[in-house]
C-alpha cells in the first residue's frame, strides 16, 4: 500500500521535495528563455535603428544628388553656380559664448560681432550656414489676419507689416534687411510664382506680399535691378524665371520642405509635385527677430534625412561649390574655413572637435 507521510512541522516529505526541485527547475528554464528572449528583441530593435539610419541617409544622399543635378543644370544657362549672399557671419571664431547660433546677434552689422575664445559647435554651425538653400520671404497677405489670430499671445507679426505703406521705406542697410534670405532655392526656382503670382503681386493683392517688398534694396540687389518702378522688369523677370525653372524643376521633385500652394495648398509648382510624401502642408513656420519684433515668414528649403537644411558653400567667381549635410549629429564645419591653414595657426587645437563633428557629414561632389 502507498502511503505518503506528511510532516505538520512545516517540511515537507520526499515526494514534496522533489516536487520543489522540479519547481525550482522549471524557474530556471523561464529565467534562460526570458533571457534570450531579451537579447532577440534587443537585436530586433537595433536592426530597426539601423534600417531607420539607413534610410535617412539614403534620403539624405538622394536629396543632395537633386540637388547637384539642379545646380550643375543652373550652371549651364547662366555659367556660374547661384551667387548666394552671407546672411550671417561666416567666421565661426564670431558670435556668442556658447553653443548659440547668434539668434540674438541678428540685428548687429558682422563687422561688430563679438569675438570668442573657444571654438563652440552652434557657432561653427552658423557659420556654414551662412550662404544658405533655403529661401524666406513674406508670406501672402491673405494670411496677414490668420498669423494675426494664431501668434496673438506671443506678439508675432506677419512681415508684411514690417516691409511698411509707402514706397520710401526702403531700408538701405544690408544688415536691417536680411530678414529675407534669398537661398541657392531663390535662384533655382521661380521666385513670383512661390511668393504668390506676378499678377496678384503687382496688383497688390491678396495672394502676394506687399509690393513694397520689390522696392528694398536687398530685392533690387538680388535681382539685377528689378522691380515694379522699371516698366517691364518684372515681367520679364518672370519670364526668365519660368523658362529657367522648366529647365531645372523636375530635378528637385518631391524634395521641397516648407512651401505649399499658396492658394490650392498644394505642393505642386509649375505642375511638379515638389514636396515629399512625408512633409505637411507648411506655408510659413520661421520667426525672424528685429528688434523687439518677431516676425512671420514663409520658406522653402530642402531638409535632409534627419530634418536639417543642406549647407551650400559657394565663393566669388562661383565657379565651384559645396553641398553637405551635418549628419545625424546634426554638427559639421564651414567649408569655408581652411582645416590645412587652421593647423598652422592658434586655432590648431580645435581640429580634434572639428573632426569629430565632421566625421559623420555626408558630403557632395566638390567640384
Amino acid at each position: 500500500m502507498n502511503t505518503s507521510v506528511v510532516e505538520f512541522n512545516g517540511r515537507n516529505t520526499a515526494a514534496g521535495a522533489d516536487t520543489r526541485r522540479a519547481s525550482a527547475f522549471t524557474m530556471i528554464e523561464m529565467l534562460i528563455v526570458v533571457s534570450i528572449v531579451g537579447m532577440l528583441l534587443a537585436g530586433v530593435f537595433k536592426l530597426i535603428s539601423l534600417a531607420g539610419e539607413h534610410t535617412k541617409r539614403a534620403t539624405t544622399v538622394t536629396r543632395i544628388q537633386r540637388l547637384e543635378y539642379a545646380l550643375a543644370e543652373y550652371k549651364s544657362i547662366y555659367g556660374h553656380y547661384p551667387p548666394v549672399a552671407q546672411y550671417t557671419n561666416p567666421d565661426p571664431y564670431k558670435g556668442q559664448q556658447g553653443d548659440s547660433d547668434g539668434e540674438s546677434l541678428v540685428d548687429m552689422q558682422f563687422r561688430d560681432w563679438p569675438s570668442v575664445g573657444k571654438l563652440y559647435s552652434g557657432n561653427a554651425l552658423r557659420a556654414a550656414k551662412a550662404q544658405p538653400v533655403a529661401f524666406w520671404f513674406p508670406t501672402p497677405q491673405s494670411l496677414d489676419d490668420y498669423i494675426a489670430i494664431v501668434y496673438k499671445e506671443k506678439g508675432w507679426l506677419s512681415a508684411n507689416q514690417m516691409i511698411g505703406g509707402t514706397r520710401t521705406n526702403t531700408k538701405s542697410e544690408w544688415h536691417e534687411t536680411r530678414v529675407f534670405k534669398f537661398g541657392v532655392l531663390s535662384y533655382l526656382l521661380p521666385r513670383l510664382e512661390i511668393m504668390g503670382g506676378l499678377a496678384q503681386i503687382l496688383n497688390d493683392g491678396n495672394y502676394g506680399p506687399k509690393e513694397n517688398f520689390f522696392y528694398w534694396e536687398q530685392w533690387k540687389r538680388n535681382n539685377n535691378g528689378a522691380y515694379p518702378g522699371k516698366k517691364g522688369s518684372m515681367e520679364d523677370l518672370q519670364k526668365e524665371e519660368k523658362m529657367v525653372a522648366g529647365r531645372i524643376l523636375h530635378f528637385l521633385e518631391k524634395t521641397l520642405t516648407g512651401w505649399s500652394n499658396s492658394r490650392s495648398g498644394n505642393g505642386y509648382l509649375l505642375g511638379e509635385q515638389m514636396r515629399p510624401a512625408d512633409e505637411d502642408d507648411s506655408r510659413f513656420g520661421l520667426v525672424h527677430a528685429e528688434g523687439d519684433k518677431r516676425y512671420v515668414l514663409g520658406y522653402v528649403t530642402i531638409h535632409d534625412g534627419w530634418g536639417n537644411d543642406l549647407l551650400y558653400y559657394s565663393a566669388p567667381p562661383y565657379s565651384s561649390y559645396k553641398v553637405w549635410s551635418a549628419g545625424p549629429d546634426g554638427k559639421t564645419f564651414p567649408a569655408s574655413v581652411n582645416l590645412k591653414s587652421l593647423a598652422h595657426s592658434d586655432h590648431k587645437d580645435d581640429l580634434p572637435s572639428i573632426m569629430e563633428w565632421i566625421k559623420d557629414d555626408i558630403v557632395g561632389g566638390v567640384q
